[in-house]
């Protein structure tokens, strides 16, 4: 063959190596990161993240101050795009390391509600020498109230988290030094922080001492993720739903089947969007370290197959945010490998509802020096056709052991754009909107496309009742008081409105 050919001939090739290459990296999460100034002074473990009702989103760290370690909360000025000025919620000499279990949890309900928990460590106490401590707040951080015992019990509390309860109040859960010993200890619940002090309850025992994880659900329900404890050692995520009347299950979240040494297991992070919630998790069976994400429609009741986010190369922890479609999240870091498309680096993947997922985005990659820390991550922006947005926290570990903190705003592609990467996965259905319910109709307002339901429980949204509703005019003939119906539910601009009907004969 003549030079010319073989000239076009690698031309041609060279050419489509390029068009593949851009139609794989078509199929990889496309994120804009913009870096945002944070209020922290020296830190020193942290930071949290958590979200109210309403959207707004705040930061709990720990710094070093004059009188000791002061705990810190700032609120996230969303209009203006930077951290407001923060409050101190108490100053502590002998705050428990968070390396340890579980460092300091922030919760945010409605109308500047806020709520703190930690662990205390206390010179000569019975049961391991720990104590869990909790601080509210009224008016959004600006004033606090002196700090208090989550148990009085004299087996000791350590690595509490909060939630904020629907109607008012907080739910609290932490590990009580019990019969579990050095090892392990019991899962303590506490569904009104107004019994703080007295008698817990036990919701399991023995388990990991791996800070639990925690979610309220509108309809007074709770959710409760923790680590499970063999003679093994501690094991994958272990879930238990709690009613509002006392009732308990458990489901299993991961099978990976990973058993480690109980102290130092990363805990598991939780997030939840009415009556979705979201977990993922670090792992390593067979040596091989992965980070994992499942997720539950129905408040804890069902998983999902747990997915494998990492690439390989994954160092815990792991952050999660679910928004209300459904899709999910994940924040991790990875470390440095072979493939220089993916360095060291921390990466975020998106799962859509349906179970569709993209390549990764690198985030920020690792520097030179340093050791990766903790990642946070909460909604900031979602709805109203717009792109969602996040807030991410990233720690980083450098010389000396001094604490470096990264606060990024990532926002996401618009929806169609996200759409053409969900239609690439053959997993699933594409998402539907709002959740499933079913019932009967009560009454028919035909002026104004209205109804009132009797609905049937949807477990993490709403307990069996009436209900108004909205509906597309165009449904209006086929509906009638006393007919049954199946349909999905779903909320917008201050409304509940029906669709997907489907009525029984």
């Amino acid at each position: 063959m003549s030079r010319p050919f073989w000239i076009l001939a690698l031309f041609a090739l060279s050419v489509s190596a390029v068009i593949a290459q851009e139609r794989h990296y078509d199929l990889r999460l496309m994120v804009d990161v913009k870096p945002v100034a944070t209020p922290v002074g020296t830190l020193v473990e942290g930071p949290e993240l958590a979200r109210s009702p309403e959207g707004a989103v705040g930061m709990l760290w720990v710094e070093r101050g004059k009188g000791g370690e002061a705990l810190r909360v700032a609120e996230f000025d969303r209009a203006g795009g930077r951290w407001m000025t923060p409050g101190t919620v108490a100053v502590s000499r002998t705050l428990a390391s968070e390396t340890a279990g579980g460092g300091p949890r922030l919760a945010i309900g409605s109308r500047g509600r806020m709520a703190v928990v930690w662990t205390e460590e206390v010179s000569g106490a019975a049961g391991g020498g720990q104590r869990a401590m909790l601080a509210t707040s009224s008016d959004g951080g600006r004033s606090w109230t002196a700090p208090c015992a989550i148990s009085a019990g004299s087996e000791g509390s350590a690595w509490p988290s909060v939630a904020a309860k629907p109607g008012g109040g907080w739910t609290l859960a932490w590990i009580g030094r019990g019969p579990g010993g050095a090892a392990g200890g019991d899962l303590c619940f506490e569904a009104d922080e107004a019994a703080a002090g007295a008698v817990p309850s036990v919701l399991v025992a023995p388990v990991s001492l791996a800070s639990p994880a925690l979610a309220g659900f509108e309809d007074g329900s709770s959710l409760v993720v923790y680590r499970g404890l063999t003679k093994e050692g501690a094991g994958d995520p272990i879930a238990v739903r709690v009613e509002e009347a006392g009732g308990r299950r458990l489901t299993q979240v991961g099978r990976a089947r990973w058993m480690a040494a109980a102290p130092g297991v990363p805990a598991v992070m939780l997030s939840r969007s009415g009556p979705l919630a979201a977990a993922s998790w670090y792992t390593a069976p067979d040596g091989e370290p992965r980070i994992l994400n499942s997720m539950t429609p129905d408040g804890g009741l069902r998983w999902t197959e747990a997915q494998r986010c990492d690439l390989g190369r994954a160092v815990g922890p792991v952050a999660v945010a679910i928004l209300g479609d459904g899709s999910q999240l994940v924040l991790w870091t990875e470390n440095p490998g072979s493939d220089i498309s993916m360095p060291g680096g921390t990466y975020l993947r998106r799962y859509a509802g349906s179970g569709a997922s993209s390549m990764p985005a690198l985030i920020e990659p690792l520097p030179a020096r340093g050791v990766p820390g903790p990642v946070r991550l909460a909604v900031l922006r979602e709805g109203e056709g717009r792109r969602a947005e996040l807030l991410a926290t990233i720690v980083r570990r450098g010389t000396g052991g001094r604490l470096s903190l990264r606060c990024l705003v990532l926002r996401l592609p618009a929806a169609a754009q996200l759409a053409l990467l969900d239609s690439d996965c053959k997993c699933g259905p594409g998402s539907l909107p709002g959740y499933p319910i079913r019932g009967r109709i009560l009454t028919v307002d035909a002026n104004r496309a209205a109804l009132t339901i009797h609905h049937t429980a949807v477990p993490g949204l709403f307990r069996p009742g009436d209900l108004p509703v909205r509906v597309d005019p165009a449904m209006m003939r086929s509906l009638s008081p006393g007919r049954e119906f199946l349909g999905r539910i779903e909320k917008k601009e201050g409304q509940w409105w029906l669709s997907e009907v489907r009525l029984f004969e």
